[in-house]
């Protein structure tokens, strides 16, 4: 054992040679990303990489965006045909307050979800001979524009002379 290391002692490397030797260090990824490699500039993420999670994340987040644009579009609708419909509920119930005989087609325009003016829904009444003798068959309709275009929402009742 010892002629071996004194054979080991005996061998002259040249330093280029050794230099080489000591930098190439197997590296573990733990060890690139850590700047552990002992030389400053082999530490770290390279501009591809950088500009490959750059172009992954900005995909990502385009289509969460899109998917939280039609969510918020989506929502608005529903709260729109939702008012309609409570206007039109809300007018049948008033109309049931009236006399058979006064019971007449009507319009009103630009009123909001309360039945106030000022909004951007326009409802219609409308009152025909229902089909059997003494009726009057109702019809609420409410209509508004959004981006999609015209929306309509109806509902329908029956009104007898008792």
């Amino acid at each position: 054992m010892i002629a071996g290391i004194s054979m080991m002692a005996r061998i002259n490397i040249p330093a280029g040679i050794k230099r080489i030797c000591l930098q190439r260090k197997t590296l573990t990824p733990f060890d690139r990303c850590s700047g552990k490699s002992g030389n400053p500039m082999k530490g770290g993420f390279s501009l591809i990489e950088l500009l490959v999670s750059l172009a992954i994340l900005a995909f990502t987040l385009l289509g969460v965006g899109n998917i939280l644009m039609s969510s918020a579009r989506s929502s608005i609708m529903a709260n729109k045909t939702t008012l309609a419909c409570n206007l039109c509920q809300a007018k049948i119930e008033g109309l049931k307050s009236l006399s058979y005989n006064s019971l007449s087609d009507s319009q009103e325009n630009y009123i909001d979800g309360e039945g106030n003016s000022g909004g951007c829904f326009n409802r219609t009444v409308t009152a025909t001979a229902g089909p059997i003798p003494n009726t009057k068959l109702i019809t609420v309709t409410t209509v508004w524009t959004d981006l999609t275009g015209t929306r309509t929402v109806s509902l329908r009742t029956m009104f007898a002379n008792l």
